[in-house]
């Protein structure tokens, strides 16, 4: 009878064993060396700080993520933008992709409303122009908004 360990073909029949001209195969070598060769026990690592801390923005708490995928037909006759989310404005918690490329804030879009305040606008001076331009009808935007819990 073959049988599958660790991804590894072995024989499970113990009559072959008995039989004069068997050896053991690779597959059954290695899956007896893994069997036995447990290892020592790894050690504990020295404890996180308090809060989970987020290390990619250093943000106190947890916190959650939230993804929307828009596909903007309509013609454009404004560079600002209605985003399917409220976010905060200035406090780097929102990300725009554009046909799967993040922009970045001020270089490629701008935040529209005062700081702090909250907004679902975004404005993309460019974007008017390129559709012109290309002649694509269907424009692909998604956006990653995140909130401390």
């Amino acid at each position: 009878m073959i049988t599958e360990k660790y991804g590894l073909q072995t024989f499970e029949d113990t009559d072959l064993a008995d039989l004069p001209n068997y050896s053991k195969t690779m597959n059954d070598a290695i899956i007896e060396a893994l069997d036995n060769n447990k290892g020592e026990p790894g050690k504990e690592g020295p404890p996180g700080p308090a809060g989970g801390v987020n290390s990619i923005n250093g943000l106190q708490g947890d916190i959650v993520e939230t993804r929307y995928n828009t596909t903007l037909m309509e013609n454009l006759i404004s560079t600002e933008l209605e985003i399917p989310a409220n976010y905060k404005v200035g406090t780097n918690c929102l990300q725009v992709y554009f046909e799967g490329e993040l922009l970045e804030k001020d270089i490629h879009y701008e935040e529209v409303g005062e700081p702090d305040s909250i907004s679902n606008k975004i404005k993309i001076d460019w974007l008017t122009k390129w559709k012109e331009e290309t002649g694509e009808d269907e424009l692909i935007f998604s956006f990653i908004i995140q909130r401390n819990l």
